[in-house]
């Protein structure tokens, strides 16, 4: 089937903006700093007000709409957000994004050097008080050698492998101190609970 043929979809998208200070931008006359957008159209635009400098666009803010979103941010706008957003799952999925473009640089070029920037964004979730334990396990966690493989065409079995192995790493050794308290701190000999804290120290 066409895609022409298929009738758009009615779907709420939330979006907030973020000024170069890291603090959301008021959307409207009420203070809003968050906005769910309505689509209905195949295509539609929308356009904020007083705005006084590019923001970094905080997109589908909770997963309000169950969909893949193509967008034209790029991996500074990811950096950023993944540092300052405080919607959990653009945290996370700016996170994923950023892995998978660097596993794709290092594919490209071995010697490729992840930002600081990274890992500062790393340092600040495993540091982030408001975040419980399975959360920030989830946003570290790299993505899978099959995911990679999957989007890849053809697939780099080997490349994958090497670039994935060298970003998990660096990461270990950027955050060796951290990660090693976090390990000392939660291999407690306690009774084995099935909870939701429990299950969230072990997994990190």
């Amino acid at each position: 089937t066409k895609e022409e043929d298929y009738a758009p979809y009615f779907m709420p998208f939330s979006v907030a903006l973020f000024g170069s200070d890291s603090k959301p931008i008021i959307l409207d006359e009420k203070g809003s700093k968050e906005t769910t957008l309505v689509i209905k159209e195949s295509k539609q635009s929308f356009t904020f007000s007083n705005i006084s400098e590019k923001p970094f666009v905080s997109l589908n803010r909770d997963f309000t709409a169950p969909v893949f979103v193509e967008s034209s941010l790029e991996n500074k706008d990811y950096l950023f957000l993944m540092a300052h957003d405080n919607d959990p799952f653009n945290i996370w999925e700016c996170s994923q994004k950023l892995a998978q473009n660097f596993i794709q640089k290092l594919i490209e070029n071995p010697d490729y050097i992840i930002p600081e920037e990274y890992f500062s964004a790393c340092e600040g979730i495993l540091q982030n008080a408001s975040l419980d334990e399975a959360f920030k396990s989830l946003t570290l966690t790299l993505p899978s050698l099959t995911l990679l493989i999957d989007s890849q065409k053809p697939p780099l079995f080997e490349e994958s492998f090497k670039a994935l192995k060298h970003l998990r790493k660096t990461i270990a050794l950027r955050l060796k101190s951290l990660l090693l308290n976090y390990y000392q701190k939660f291999s407690l000999k306690e009774e084995y609970k099935v909870d939701a804290g429990s299950i969230g120290k072990r997994a990190l």
